[in-house]
């Protein structure tokens, strides 16, 4: 029986419990075949992916794309370190004889799953760009295909970086604007959102019938953003900074 909890305290899993049920659930009815997925972080949803596609009974396989630089990987070491950890967590699950991890940015991508002629799902949880992926894999996927895209979210986020330095991310919202243009270009279509992952299926529009003009305003749109409240002891930090007499 799958076991969404120990996936999400073995792989540094970042999502809900519940989240990854869905997702171990998407991948078992989705008939098989070849899975991609863009951020795998330390594998929770990886491992996700490839129980659910062993339960399925269908033959498959999953590659995963993961840079490996930046984020929440950081702290648990090297690109050498944080890869062992992963590949540890594939076999700690069983799934390593069907998964292949790619270790690399989007470059890498296409020429890694150049001979796969077709996808059976999507997952996408990297940095909010999701036209580049869905320009690389979109038209490749069957229809139909279910589709995972995580931090779906019209929000804004403000970190405080060192000491010094404040950061305004904004990944969530792009990745929300971006989902709502592809869902008005008849691209694909919503079928769940839980918390901030949104679940939805391939439909029968192409890319090229996406027009550029609307992932252009997509990225205006960032221009100008609304900030929920900051996170705790963040205004103290703040007027701290911006009290401090100039050099």
């Amino acid at each position: 029986m799958f076991d969404p909890e120990a996936v999400r305290t073995r792989c540094n899993g970042m999502l809900a419990p519940s989240v990854y049920q869905h997702i171990y659930e998407t991948a078992r009815s989705a008939g098989g075949g070849v899975f991609v997925e863009v951020g795998t972080a330390h594998g929770a949803a990886t491992v996700s992916l490839a129980l659910g596609l062993k339960a399925s009974g269908r033959q498959g396989h999953v590659h995963t794309f993961e840079k490996i630089v930046g984020g929440t990987r950081e702290r648990f070491g090297s690109i050498a370190e944080n890869e062992d950890i992963i590949r540890t967590n594939f076999r700690t699950f069983g799934v390593d004889d069907v998964v292949s991890l790619h270790i690399g940015g989007v470059d890498d991508l296409q020429a890694n799953v150049r001979e796969e002629r077709e996808f059976a799902l999507l997952m996408l949880d990297a940095d909010g760009r999701i036209d580049r992926d869905f320009g690389y894999f979109f038209d490749r996927l069957r229809p139909g295909a279910p589709i995972i895209i995580d931090d779906v979210a019209d929000l804004v986020r403000i970190k405080m970086k060192g000491s010094d330095r404040l950061t305004v991310d904004q990944k969530h919202r792009l990745t929300h604007l971006l989902v709502e243009a592809f869902t008005s270009a008849g691209l694909v279509a919503c079928n769940e959102r839980i918390r901030n992952t949104w679940f939805g299926t391939k439909r029968e529009a192409r890319w090229e019938d996406l027009p550029p003009s609307a992932v252009l305003a997509a990225y205006r749109s960032l221009v100008f953003g609304e900030a929920d409240r900051p996170m705790r002891g963040l205004e103290k930090k703040w007027h701290r900074l911006t009290s401090r007499p100039r050099q």
